[in-house]
Formats: C-alpha cells, structure tokens, sequence
C-alpha cells in the first residue's frame, strides 16, 4: 500500500495489513484515547456515531478500496481480448 507506511509483522512497510488490519485499527483506536480492546467495541462505538472511530474505521475503508481496485485492475477481468 505505502513503502513508508507503518511496519507490518510481515517486516515490511505499509502492507494492507498494517493499515487496514484489526490490529492497525485497534492501535489507532487506543493511541487515539478510545476504549476498545476488540474490534467489535470499535464498530460499536462508530455505530454509536463516535467520530473518531468513525474515521478509523473510514480510513481502511479507503485502504480497502485501493487495493481491491487494484486488484481488479491486475487481473483486468474482461480485458485485452
């Protein structure tokens, strides 16, 4: 996702798992002051309207959708016939 991104377990940087992962966003939870210790309180909480969270849970959202987008642009389903 980005070379400069945080470490990944994998040992690289900016994986979609260091981004997006549950123990990214359950990081970016408790750094951000929240209390959720499973991901389960942290859709809770955005649930809730909990803006912070929200924008957590937003932001791999947009992760998501960039490497599904570039996954499909990768296989190219349909394309150069």
């Amino acid at each position: 996702m980005n070379e400069d991104g945080p470490p990944c377990h994998c040992g690289s940087r900016g994986c979609l798992n260091a981004v997006a992962g549950t123990s990214a966003l359950l990081a970016t939870a408790r750094a951000a002051g929240l209390p959720a210790e499973e991901i389960t309180a942290l859709i809770e909480l955005a649930q809730r309207g909990e803006e912070t969270s929200v924008a957590i849970i937003r932001e791999a959202g947009v992760h998501l959708g960039i490497a599904v987008a570039s996954l499909v642009n990768l296989i190219n389903p349909g394309g150069g016939r």
